[in-house]
């Protein structure tokens, strides 16, 4: 089967550590053990889960191409590198599948051919949207910490004020 890899990391931390080869190395690695040609790889990076796959650049180049045929399924790492938000996972999904192509997530071993799927996805994705929001959380309370401790926790520096080391 052609397929396309979907790749996307969110932030500037991933960006640095390389999560998106390491997504790339196993989508690659599965493909080859399950006899699927890649025939496009797609990257969107430091973009948030919250911007719907046909407004990234890369996801809108793939929904763009998936609709001449040239793949019969797009292959993600984790179903949350489409994206963490329900609706906007399920919207993206449904382009694809008004195209007959499948969404194939490996890590969660996910594909639309099959009717328990529907279900499948559904837990993933609420563990998505819990995860996401626990990260939310616990970088608001660091910076709650932070500031509570005198600390800059971003944003714009007043006039007259300068960011010491000690406080970063």
């Amino acid at each position: 089967m052609d397929v396309a890899l979907y790749e996307r990391v969110s932030g500037d931390i991933q960006k640095k550590e390389e999560t998106i080869e390491t997504q790339d190395y196993w989508l690659r690695r599965w493909c080859e053990q399950n006899g699927h040609r890649v025939v496009g790889v797609y990257r969107d990076e430091g973009l948030p889960s919250e911007i719907p796959v046909g407004d990234r650049p890369d996801g809108r180049r793939l929904l763009e191409e998936a609709a001449s045929g040239r793949f019969e399924a797009v292959v993600v790492y984790k179903a949350g590198r489409w994206s963490r938000y329900s609706d906007i996972y399920y919207e993206g999904r449904k382009r694809l599948l008004r195209l007959r192509i499948d969404l194939i997530s490996i890590k969660e071993d996910l594909t639309w051919k099959r009717g328990d799927d529907g279900l499948a996805s559904g837990g993933v994705l609420l563990a998505n949207e819990f995860e996401r929001d626990n990260i939310n959380d616990n970088c608001l309370d660091g910076r709650y910490r932070r500031a509570a401790e005198g600390g800059y926790v971003g944003g714009v520096v007043n006039y007259g004020y300068r960011i010491s080391m000690a406080s970063v």
